[in-house]
C-alpha cells in the first residue's frame, strides 16, 4: 500500500509561522511584522493582517507601507473609521501622493466625514485639475450633499 498523499503547505502558511517566530523571539523586528502582515493578507487572514500592521505601527509608527495596508484593510472591511488615522498618518508623510489621498478620501466620506474628504478631493483636484475621476467623486461628494450647483 502507497503512503498516504501530504497536501503541501501553502509556501505563505510557512511563511506566516516562520514570521510568528520572529515576532515572538524579537517583537521589535519591524521587517517581521511587516512580512507577517503580508503572507496574512496573501492568505486571505485579513483580522490577523490588521493585527500584525497594528504592532508595526507600535515598533515604527511611521513605516508607509503598513500605514496604508491598515487603511486598505480596514476600508475592504467596512471600518471606515479606524481607516482613517492610519492614512492621515500616510498622508502627513506623503503629502499630495495621489494613492493615499483617494484613500484617505474614500475612509473620511465612508465614516461621515464629508467637511474634511471635501477638504482632501479639493486639494487633489487643485493638484491635478484635469483629472476627471478626481472631479467626478468631489462632485459625486457634493451631490450626496445636496449641492449640485458647485
Amino acid at each position: 500500500m502507497p503512503p498516504p498523499i501530504r497536501r503541501a503547505t501553502h509556501p505563505a502558511r510557512a511563511a506566516v509561522e516562520a514570521y510568528r517566530r520572529a515576532v515572538e523571539l524579537r517583537p521589535d523586528l519591524f521587517e517581521a511584522w511587516n512580512n507577517l502582515g503580508n503572507a496574512c493578507v496573501h492568505l486571505g487572514s485579513y483580522d490577523s493582517a490588521i493585527e500584525a500592521y497594528e504592532k508595526l505601527r507600535q515598533v515604527d509608527a511611521e513605516d508607509l507601507e503598513a500605514l496604508v495596508s491598515l487603511g486598505q484593510l480596514y476600508l475592504g472591511g467596512g471600518q471606515a473609521a479606524l481607516a482613517v488615522a492610519p492614512l492621515t498618518e500616510a498622508a502627513r508623510l506623503r503629502p499630495g501622493q495621489p494613492m493615499i489621498e483617494a484613500l484617505l478620501a474614500r475612509a473620511l466620506t465612508a465614516s461621515g466625514q464629508q467637511a474634511h474628504a471635501e477638504q482632501v478631493q479639493r486639494r487633489q483636484l487643485a493638484q491635478n485639475p484635469t483629472n476627471l475621476a478626481q472631479r467626478l467623486e468631489l462632485a459625486e461628494l457634493l451631490g450626496r450633499q445636496g449641492r449640485h450647483a458647485e
